[in-house]
Order: structure tokens, then C-alpha cells, then sequence
């Protein structure tokens, strides 16, 4: 299962999400983040301003244990 996240506000926000239903998945998400200013583009200058950061994320359960930052872009990989 894939999870895309776009937080387009000013402020952080800290969703309730439920992974119920998804069961016998790994403990942990693989999740790539890109943050910033969400109008700002790579330049032939600069071809590698704005990467994404590729980490790991433990789930808590059921729950996906994430805050989510201003200006902030997120793709979640659930596994089995």
C-alpha cells in the first residue's frame, strides 16, 4: 500500500491514521520526504537543490506514528 501526503498549510499536523484492515504488514514504512517551499524547482544550474530523503519509520501498531511539517510532501510504502 502506498500513502501520499501533501501538507500545502503554515502549520504541522498530526492526523489520526488508522492502518486497520491492513494486516500482516511489516513493522516499518519505508518513506520518502521532500520539504520546502512547494512552488521551488530544480534548476539546470542546480540539478540536485531538492532531493527526497528516503528513510524508515516504525508503525506503532495500527497507527502510523508521523507528524506531518508545513510545506511537506511524503510517500509512505507499506509492506507484507
Amino acid at each position: 500500500m502506498i500513502l501520499h501526503v501533501v501538507n500545502t498549510g503554515t502549520e504541522m499536523v498530526s492526523p489520526d491514521v488508522d492502518l486497520k484492515g491492513f494486516d500482516n504488514r511489516k513493522p516499518e514504512a519505508e518513506i520518502s520526504t521532500l520539504a520546502g517551499d512547494l512552488t521551488a524547482e530544480n534548476k539546470l544550474s542546480q540539478p540536485d537543490q531538492y532531493q527526497p530523503r528516503i528513510s524508515k519509520l516504525m508503525l506503532d501498531g495500527g497507527k502510523l506514528p508521523h507528524n506531518f511539517p508545513p510545506q511537506y510532501y511524503i510517500i509512505i510504502k507499506f509492506s507484507r
